[in-house]
């Protein structure tokens, strides 16, 4: 493993991971030393900036700065060490969660597993994965996940099928650190728990060994805590003096300019701001 913290490793597969899903839309980002950024209408649910130091914060602030100028109709920003204050340009905090860190080792495969599992490996496999993530708390009016990343190998679509039909599936993806991403977990609430360490013990599989990361909030925190994850860097946080929430605990915030960007993360796990409509 490289000699990073653990917040700058789990921003950093975020950030690889944003990227990823823009690429495949045609609008890759930009990596510096100390931000992650993509000046484009992207994605539902992607964030247009992640902070990758905690420090660098002029250049952080010049590519916030330039992404006002280049989407006047909104967009996003996930500041990983909750280093920002983003308060001067109107914002403020909407809810906040953890980056969490897990070594695969406490994590025993399940005996049995509730449903069939599966890889995603084809377009239809991914049509109908996406339908079902869609429909458990993610609607969008268009595809977020593209056949291209199918071809990816350090990524991994999961899901679970009952009765013929998708209900469950997560999200996997390996950086340049070595770490794997758990992400866009998603089941129904009969089973939750059941089908959460199912999906956590495939990642683990796929992580060879590697810890996996990742971040939440909320029940789901707790659910992934149960099974062996831990958070990382907890911080507790003002967000300005004029800061509507005024303290926050959590490395990780995300931020958006516009009541009609993207909503929220299906996974609501980052701290989220948003602001006033900047017009052009």
């Amino acid at each position: 493993m490289p000699t990073q913290d653990e917040t700058t490793i789990c921003t950093s597969n975020s950030a690889e991971w944003c990227d990823r899903v823009c690429r495949a839309h045609g609008v890759p980002g930009t990596f510096t030393p100390e931000i992650w950024f993509q000046p484009w209408v992207g994605p539902p649910y992607y964030s247009n900036a992640i902070t990758l130091t905690r420090s660098g914060l002029t250049e952080q602030y010049a590519a916030i700065a330039q992404l006002e100028e280049n989407l006047p109709q909104g967009f996003s920003v996930k500041d990983a060490f909750a280093n920002l204050d983003l308060t001067k340009s109107g914002f403020h905090v909407l809810f906040d969660a953890e980056w969490i860190w897990f070594e695969p080792s406490p994590v025993a495969q399940p005996e049995s597993r509730s449903s069939s599992w599966f890889q995603v490996k084809t377009e239809h496999e991914l049509i109908r994965w996406e339908a079902a993530w869609a429909a458990s708390g993610s609607p969008t009016a268009s595809r977020v996940f593209l056949p291209a990343l199918l071809t990816d190998a350090s990524l991994a679509f999961f899901g679970a099928q009952r009765d013929g039909q998708v209900v469950a599936g997560c999200i996997a993806n390996r950086s340049r650190a070595g770490v794997v991403g758990f992400s866009n977990f998603f089941a129904p609430d009969s089973g939750r728990d059941r089908y959460r360490s199912e999906a956590v013990a495939l990642v683990a599989n796929f992580a060879k060994g590697n810890p996996l990361v990742g971040y939440d909030r909320g029940a789901e925190l707790q659910g992934l805590r149960a099974l062996g994850f831990r958070c990382v860097d907890p911080s507790r946080f003002g967000c300005g003096p004029q800061s509507l929430v005024p303290f926050i605990e959590a490395p990780v915030f995300e931020a958006t300019t516009s009541s009609n960007c993207s909503p929220p993360l299906s996974n609501p796990s980052v701290t989220v701001i948003e602001a006033r409509c900047y017009s052009a």
